[in-house]
């Protein structure tokens, strides 16, 4: 009994310092996500703001707060505010942003600094609600990780087979710190572009399809609301099918144990409600985007602002490459050398060439892997974009701490049986890590220094940036290319790993690929679902 005792009171001591540990670790991450938060009040505080807003990584035609101040003042007037070729973000995006434009109006050129602030007011709340919808996404992958540990201890570690690492704690912390101390995103807040609302959408709309208890509608309802804020318009419709997957099969499904504790629902009742989760995902995109579109319209219609003349402002404006500044992006330079009478072609060969990468990936992940199929198709349509900047970079940058998690161990048939050889070659993502970023950096340095050489000292000519440009293309390009080799390699080693098993034990593999047993469900998001197996071990033990 003594000895009892002593091994309780030792676990409660371990116990209790776990829990200071984790409560002091989470202070320490707190504190860097409200240094980040400063970090923008103040970068605006002390004037920051204008210079960072006429930069072209961070700001364009689609997303700056100038060209919001000019529609918001010829509202005032009681025109239109598409009336010239300033504006062009949709009716929603002014709306949200005018009461704190005309608050900063009223305090005045004397109160110039309190006025940059109310202005950056919005940017720097949104900020945050991304960091906090991240927040949530990467702790409902964590919960679904702790989760298929318990069901992989319950089937003696042959049945459950993950397809994401062991995750720790901090996890949802440090994506929350990685967008909000991304010198991107501080940089694109400070200079008040609109780019982090569509990432605010995608990460609402995500984390309200993975939930444990998912809520569809809303998730399509934030899903559609993000056409409504931004000038690019296919996204948001690429990213139903994965959102609607996510909503369907969601990262916490039950998990062994829970269905063999419970078995009350059979595999059709639950075939039929995840039907009516991805459903209600479509119906809700749908009624959000009349709902939203007859506002949009209805919004500044005292100024005779019709559906076609906002559309045409937002839209038709992005796709027609209606303002040919340099930016980022590499459709200026080729545009501005193009014939006339080729125009459309390369207008519809440049926009669907995006679309048409995005499709091959849905095909390809769009079931299995939902989370890495947003992120690429996020990042494919702003490397191949007509204006980014880096806050459309920040935007789906924020998604890969949560998607590349999986590509960074082994699976649990490896754990199980042992005889999965340490394999020398380097992940992917880490093989290129160094080269994208420095690349990324090179490129950060390089861009206002021949601007500078092009516009203001006028020594250089347009090919020296574009060069920069390139580059920037490119170490995204090979970012890309390297989650989804990242992925091709997981996906073979998971299948080599199910062989193994099954070549290991023959009675597990009997049990596997036995018509008693069901599929082995891989979802993305970190998680890996055996459904119904009744070959676990606790019922070979009963047989």
């Amino acid at each position: 009994p003594a000895r009892v005792t002593a091994v309780a009171s030792h676990g409660r001591v371990a116990s209790s310092r776990r829990r200071a540990s984790m409560a002091a670790s989470s202070a320490r991450w707190t504190a860097l996500m409200v240094a980040a938060l400063a970090a923008r009040v103040l970068l605006v505080h002390f004037g920051w703001h204008a210079p960072l807003a006429s930069r072209i990584e961070l700001s364009s035609p689609v997303d700056s707060l100038a060209r919001l101040r000019e529609g918001a003042a010829l509202v005032e007037m009681g025109l239109s505010p598409y009336e010239g070729s300033m504006l062009h973000v949709p009716p929603m995006v002014l709306l949200l942003f005018t009461p704190f434009l005309h608050v900063a109006d009223a305090l005045g050129a004397s109160k110039a600094p309190y006025a940059s602030i109310v202005r950056s007011a919005p940017f720097v709340a949104l900020d945050a609600l991304v960091a906090a919808a991240l927040f949530a996404l990467a702790a409902i992958y964590v919960e679904a990780a702790k989760d298929d540990r318990r069901a992989k201890k319950v089937n003696d570690n042959k049945l459950a087979l993950r397809t994401f690492s062991e995750t720790q704690d901090r996890l949802p912390h440090f994506t929350a710190c990685a967008y909000l101390l991304n010198p991107m995103s501080v940089l694109s807040c400070a200079a008040g572009s609109t780019s982090a609302l569509g990432a605010f959408c995608a990460a609402a709309a995500t984390v309200a399809a993975c939930k444990k208890n998912p809520e569809p509608i809303l998730a399509g309802a934030c899903l559609a609301t993000r056409l409504f804020v931004t000038a690019d318009a296919r996204v948001p419709l690429l990213l139903v099918y994965p959102v609607a997957t996510l909503a369907r099969d969601g990262v916490c499904a039950k998990s062994v144990l829970e269905e063999e504790r419970t078995g009350k629902e059979s595999r059709r009742t639950q075939k039929k409600k995840a039907t009516a989760r991805f459903r209600a995902t479509l119906v809700g995109f749908v009624a959000t985007c009349v709902v939203l579109g007859f506002i949009s319209t209805r919004a500044y219609a005292d100024t005779e602002t019709t559906f076609r003349e906002w559309t045409n402002a937002t839209y038709v404006f992005a796709f027609g490459l209606g303002d040919l500044t340099p930016n980022l992006g590499i459709h200026w330079y080729l545009f501005a050398q193009i014939f006339a009478h080729f125009r459309m072609f390369f207008l519809v060969v440049f926009h669907a060439f995006p679309a048409f990468l995005s499709v091959l990936l849905l095909v390809r992940y769009g079931h299995s892997r939902p989370l890495l199929a947003i992120g690429i198709v996020s990042a494919l349509h702003t490397v191949l974009g007509p204006y980014p900047t880096w806050g459309n970079v920040a935007g789906y940058l924020a998604f890969a701490p949560v998607f590349t998690r999986d590509f960074k161990s082994k699976t649990s048939a490896e754990s199980t049986t042992g005889k999965g050889k340490k394999n020398k070659r380097k992940n992917v993502e880490t093989r290129y890590g160094f080269a994208v970023s420095a690349a990324l950096v090179v490129t950060a340095t390089l861009t206002p220094i021949f601007w500078h050489l092009w516009i203001e000292a006028r020594v250089a000519n347009a090919n020296f940036l574009f060069a920069v440009t390139l580059a920037h293309f490119a170490a995204q390009s090979l970012l890309i290319v390297s989650w989804i080799g990242a992925a091709v390699e997981r996906d073979a080693a998971y299948s080599s790993s199910f062989r193994r098993l099954g070549h290991d034990d023959d009675d597990s593999a009997e049990d596997v690929f036995s018509n008693d047993a069901s599929d082995v469900n891989t979802e993305d998001g970190g998680r890996s679902v055996v459904r119904d197996a009744p070959a676990s071990g606790l019922a070979r033990r009963k047989r």
